[in-house]
């Protein structure tokens, strides 16, 4: 995995935690219908 990610390695709890957290949140309102993309800039 770590080979084909533009960060250098494999993604963890951590790295996408604090997202998920601010979009179960009230400040996160207004966001809706979106597409996030949460790949570390992985490339095949």
């Amino acid at each position: 995995i770590s080979s084909i990610t533009a960060l250098g390695r494999a993604g963890l709890p951590d790295d996408i935690g604090g997202v998920i957290a601010f979009l179960c949140s009230d400040d996160a309102k207004w966001i809706n219908g979106q597409r996030l993309e949460v790949s570390g800039g992985t490339f095949l």
